[in-house]
């Protein structure tokens, strides 16, 4: 189905003020092997999330706040996550993200990242979340995109200590400010 341009502008999602109680996603717009998708504009804002955690079965992926992929713009800002996989994954071909304000303390696996090696974030500005880094990180991106990812004035927990930023890679040219 086209929309009324017939470009991806046409193409948008809100989500703003629900709470949601179980299930693996908040918002899961993730491409599958052989489906085209047209990049689209994500608003995900002031949502409550108390999510399942993933399954304890090998090959299982964490569910999340927000899975997308062929994301042009991700607006995710005020939301609270409780319980639930990770704060924010990206798959294939995602541009620009911001992530403002978020509690993902909840998060029992990682705070940010991919979902797959060779998927991609270009340009990420986060700034006053609270990232769990579950069991693994608080932020995953490819080395050779980390160069448009800002951080400033996060939190960053290992449990419930304040802790300092665990990215992967170590050597990322992310930039981070207090």
């Amino acid at each position: 189905m086209t929309g009324l341009t017939g470009t991806s502008n046409d193409y948008s999602t809100c989500f703003i003020g629900n709470w949601v109680f179980g299930g693996r996603y908040g918002e899961a717009w993730i491409p599958h092997a052989g489906v085209s998708y047209l990049p689209f504009t994500l608003n995900f804002s002031g949502n409550y999330l108390n999510l399942f955690p993933p399954f304890n079965e090998v090959g299982d992926h964490a569910g999340g706040a927000v899975t997308v992929g062929a994301c042009k713009t991700a607006n995710v800002c005020g939301n609270t996550m409780v319980a639930g996989g990770r704060g924010v994954t990206f798959c294939q071909n995602c541009t620009n993200a911001l992530i403002l304000m978020n509690d993902f303390s909840g998060a029992n696996y990682c705070g940010i990242g991919y979902e797959y090696p060779g998927d991609f974030l270009l340009k990420a500005a986060m700034f006053n979340n609270i990232l769990a880094g579950g069991l693994t990180y608080h932020a995953k991106f490819e080395y050779t995109n980390s160069f448009g990812w800002f951080f400033k004035g996060n939190h960053y927990l290992n449990g419930t200590t304040n802790v300092p930023p665990f990215l992967d890679p170590a050597a990322s040219s992310a930039h981070l400010s207090d």
